[in-house]
């Protein structure tokens, strides 16, 4: 009988490897969103870790057993001595010792430091082997994508679309004129000043051709355009049928009731949110926005507030601390904090954040704040997979 266990349990052992991580905080567990990217890599992946004989291989080995485990038969690893072998070395151009190269196909991305964050990013990149272009507009006071400062900068949205594989750039219709050809999706984040006519004219035509536009408007109380016409947001209003109201949300169920929570027992149906795992999003001085649907256009009320919130009209209750529901005069909740819509005809997407708060490198990571953002940018050009 004894004999007999032992050699079940060595059948069992060699024919389903499983592991168990007795670790506190789970140092040794990949985390979901890993799991769920290497079960949908559309062809078998390959590490080829190069090691002298003098360095150390347990933990690359540790946590590419890990990958291998989780992957289903979608990611398998390799050690090579690049001493002995420097033609393979020389192929995967090998620098240091301790580099490990990830293969897909014919394509290869490199991994300097083994973390589950840098193998992550090289598999991105191999479904995505093709750079996609991101502009963000300047010259109406946005925020700055290269700025690292945590009130109004934008380097840590910039770091993350990088690490997907995108161009991240700047661009200034004002002086530039046109739009590139390469450009997939337009960010404008927290204008300042009007657009001018000519420019929302160029992005007319450029949705005209099927691609996509990202706006975020900060609310009423941050930004006072007077009687300046704003010809973006007549343009929005008359081709997509979205309105950005003059007003403040106040939710009642936040610690500070100007901040702004997004519901995610509410999120609309979209990639954007289907993987947000009930993460909340947070938005610091919000407006709402409301639609009024145009054929042709597909419209999802993406993230909302709770019932016990409203957008206040008159900010001078809000200066005073006194304010209160006005109805007739304010918008009840829930309000509707972000919509996208597309349009069936050439395909063109929008999305559209009343607020601009939420995407700085100050707020971007709390919560779900930089999942919702990222994967606006991944919907809107067309890199779903990558969500």
């Amino acid at each position: 009988a004894t004999l007999g266990i032992l050699i079940i349990v060595n059948y069992l052992v060699y024919n389903y490897n499983k592991t168990w991580d007795l670790t506190q905080d789970k140092a040794n567990t990949l985390t979901q969103e890993t799991i769920d990217l290497l079960k949908s890599m559309p062809d078998k992946v390959t590490a080829q870790a190069f090691f002298t004989s003098q360095a150390s291989t347990d933990s690359a080995r540790a946590i590419l057993t890990q990958y291998k485990s989780a992957s289903e038969g979608n990611f398998n690893f390799e050690f090579i001595d690049p001493i002995k072998d420097p033609v393979a070395a020389q192929n995967a151009n090998i620098t240091s010792d301790g580099m490990v190269v990830l293969r897909m196909g014919d394509n290869q991305e490199p991994v300097t430091y083994l973390s589950e964050q840098e193998i992550d990013t090289a598999l991105i990149k191999l479904i995505n082997p093709q750079s996609r272009s991101v502009y963000f507009l300047t010259g109406h006071g946005e925020h700055d994508i290269t700025s690292s400062s945590q009130e109004d900068g934008l380097s840590s949205l910039k770091t993350i679309l990088e690490s997907k594989n995108y161009a991240v750039s700047s661009l200034n219709l004002l002086l530039d004129n046109q739009i590139p050809e390469d450009a997939s999706v337009i960010v404008i984040n927290g204008p300042r000043k009007p657009l001018s006519q000519r420019e929302v004219d160029l992005i007319k035509t450029f949705l005209g051709e099927g691609k996509a536009l990202i706006l975020l408007q900060d609310s009423v109380a941050q930004i006072s355009l007077g009687n300046e016409a704003d010809p973006l947001a007549e343009y929005i209003a008359s081709d997509w049928g979205l309105v950005m109201n003059p007003d403040l949300v106040v939710d009642l169920t936040s610690q500070s009731a100007t901040v702004a929570i997004g519901n995610p027992s509410t999120y609309g149906s979209s990639p954007i949110t289907s993987s947000m795992r009930n993460l909340a999003t947070v938005f610091p001085v919000a407006r709402s926005i409301t639609a009024s649907e145009i054929s042709g256009i597909t419209y999802v009320s993406l993230v909302t507030t709770s019932s016990q919130s409203w957008g206040e009209v008159s900010l001078e209750g809000i200066e005073n601390t006194s304010a209160q529901y006005d109805e007739g005069i304010d918008f009840l909740g829930p309000l509707t904090l972000v919509y996208t819509a597309e349009n069936s005809t050439n395909q063109s997407r929008l999305v559209l954040f009343g607020d601009t708060d939420f995407s700085v490198n100050g707020n971007l990571t709390a919560y779900g704040n930089s999942d919702l953002l990222v994967n606006s940018i991944d919907w809107t050009t067309g890199l779903e997979n990558l969500i």
